[in-house]
């Protein structure tokens, strides 16, 4: 019985998993438009706001 149950919730997790992915086949969804921001940096962009943000960090943890 116990392996049942194992087996069943592993078939309704694919299930699921399968469903969600079927209905959002062929939508813009926000996860989308965010990989195309983040793809749209460069490495020199990435590394100015990485130091920028921890400049500022500094400063407000020292104020």
């Amino acid at each position: 019985m116990q392996y049942a149950i194992m087996w069943f919730s592993l078939v309704a997790i694919a299930a699921f998993f399968y469903l969600s992915t079927k209905s959002l086949a062929g939508h813009y969804t926000f996860a989308d438009i965010g990989i195309k921001v983040i793809g749209d940096f460069k490495i020199s962009e990435a590394l100015s706001y990485l130091f920028g943000a921890g400049g500022m960090g500094v400063r407000i943890e020292r104020a």
